[in-house]
């Protein structure tokens, strides 16, 4: 990681002050009167005021709540909490733990999952709604294996946050990269519901298909105002989710919410219900479906199908055959 990143960063505690240590020969060296452009490879940053250390492996900075990390402390977190409070804590811990799981064990497949049209529009929508400038910050939330961030970084950003709680994601997205791109980007192990950044820190947020894999109402809350926190004002979020479209309700039944292959926590969410949930923290600028549903579709060419879905999804039509659900937001003074 590039340490020209620690002005950004923050402690659980909400101390802002890092010692920064580097691992070279099996020796520890402290960091003393770091350079902006000074790498850390492989090391730790220890908060000034709470001593809690934050492993930096392969350029990779690893910052998750104690509750999800690899030492299955998470019981001890719950002490105090009444008996409710404590089992809805140990299940969100428990459906985030398998994900992480499992987004390891899969993560070198994940380019082979769903439908290759599908993935060319949600990346088309995020390309025309999507502008940087040189001067950007951008973070990134639920990055995976890199699927829209190739989008990005290939245009102007002064600085961009890689966030997922997949190491196995992040390193196949990192060796994907070049040796420049790799330097210029923060890699970072961490919850999307829990961000170790200052607040009004970026300018764009980016997450594709991460909502709906958050589990609960409670963590939902937390992730759309961890994205008012961190954005500027008139800062800008763009970001994808499942939509409970007409085919998952009457064609196909699926419901609305459940467990992918009895691991990964999903829901699905009604145009009315992201408007609930995002519109008291953020304006809505653009809400509609993309990836529609029209019937025979696989039996036209992608070109066709591409050229219907243009037309669909700029249609009112859109909320009701989409299967994901496209917003753009912004963060407006005062919020």
């Amino acid at each position: 990681m590039k340490l020209s990143y620690l002005k950004y960063l923050k402690c659980f505690c909400g101390s802002d002050h890092f010692d920064v240590y580097r691992i070279e020969k099996d020796q520890l060296k402290k960091i003393r009167g770091t350079e902006e452009s000074d790498v850390l490879s492989t090391g730790f940053l220890r908060c000034g005021s709470c001593n809690k250390c934050y492993p930096v492996s392969e350029g990779i900075l690893t910052a998750l709540p104690d509750c999800l990390c690899d030492d299955e402390s998470a019981m001890g977190q719950h002490a105090g909490l009444e008996e409710t409070t404590a089992e809805q804590d140990r299940m969100i811990v428990y459906c985030k733990k398998n994900e992480i799981k499992v987004r390891n064990a899969q993560a070198a497949q994940y380019h082979t999952f769903g439908y290759w049209v599908y993935g060319l529009n949600e990346a088309r929508a995020f390309r025309n709604a999507f502008k940087s400038n040189k001067e950007d910050v951008i973070a990134e939330l639920g990055c995976g294996t890199g699927r829209i961030t190739r989008e990005i970084v290939g245009r102007p950003f002064k600085d961009y946050f890689a966030i997922d709680f997949s190491m196995e994601s992040l390193r196949l997205l990192r060796s994907q990269l070049s040796d420049e791109c790799q330097d210029n980007i923060l890699f970072m192990k961490a919850d999307v519901c829990r961000l170790p950044l200052k607040a009004d820190t970026v300018h764009k947020v980016v997450s594709a298909q991460v909502l709906e894999h958050i589990p609960g109402p409670t963590e939902q809350q937390k992730f759309v105002k961890e994205i008012q926190r961190v954005l500027r004002v008139d800062g800008t979020a763009v970001l994808t989710t499942y939509n409970y479209n007409l085919k998952k309700r009457f064609r196909h039944a699926v419901p609305k919410k459940g467990f992918h292959g009895g691991k990964i926590y999903f829901e699905n969410f009604t145009f009315q219900e992201i408007k609930k949930l995002f519109q008291p923290h953020l304006k809505i600028d653009q809400l509609g479906g993309i990836n529609c549903f029209f019937p025979f579709a696989k039996r036209f060419n992608a070109k066709t199908q591409m050229f219907l879905e243009f037309i669909l999804a700029r249609s009112g039509l859109s909320r009701l055959l989409g299967d994901l659900l496209f917003v753009r937001l912004k963060k407006q003074p005062g919020a």
